[in-house]
């Protein structure tokens, strides 16, 4: 596993996964899988927010989402890093697809701490998402947890169309 140490990071972005890994090493070892995930976002001014997933059958919100969510109740700035790491050692994980959205909707100037293939990196939030609503793109771990028991998540902008509908993926959909 990647740690915080390594000097290919920014101090910014070490200093950012070593909040969220101080916020997954809290997290209740309950068995039941309720929080799973830790995400710290750090806003413009330096400030760093930190959140968890809350696992539900519902689909609950991702860890990058509380974070974002705390940090807007903080009254912060834009947002200019995010990281979620997983519990029992699993690391920086990339957003899934909901969380990549939702990014690029409302944070697309920020970076965003990603996985490699040796150690974690940075990328822009807009470019997490280079395919069209109604493409489906696996990610290799989902931030929410919810990959755990299926080992894929499915981007939530990519969904088949409705049941009956006679729309057909290639057509797109009208507004």
């Amino acid at each position: 596993m990647t740690t915080a140490t390594d000097p290919l990071l920014t101090a910014a972005e070490r200093r950012l996964i070593d909040a969220a890994l101080e916020v997954v090493a809290r997290l209740p070892e309950d068995g039941a899988y309720l929080h799973t995930v830790a995400s710290a976002v750090m806003d413009v001014h330096g400030d760093v927010h930190t959140g968890a997933n809350v696992g539900h059958f519902t689909g609950g919100p991702c860890a990058e989402l509380v974070a974002l969510g705390t940090a807007a109740a903080a009254g912060s700035g834009p947002i200019a890093l995010i990281v979620a790491v997983g519990d029992e050692g699993r690391g920086v994980m990339p957003p899934c697809g909901r969380c990549r959205q939702v990014l690029l909707d409302q944070q697309p100037d920020c970076r965003v701490i990603v996985p490699g293939d040796d150690r974690p990196y940075s990328v822009p939030a807009r470019d997490l998402l280079r395919t069209r609503p109604g493409t489906r793109t696996p990610t290799r771990r989902a931030c929410c947890g919810s990959a755990r028991s299926t080992g894929r998540a499915w981007s939530t902008a990519a969904r088949p169309p409705p049941r009956g509908s006679t729309i057909r993926p290639s057509q797109g959909r009208s507004r």
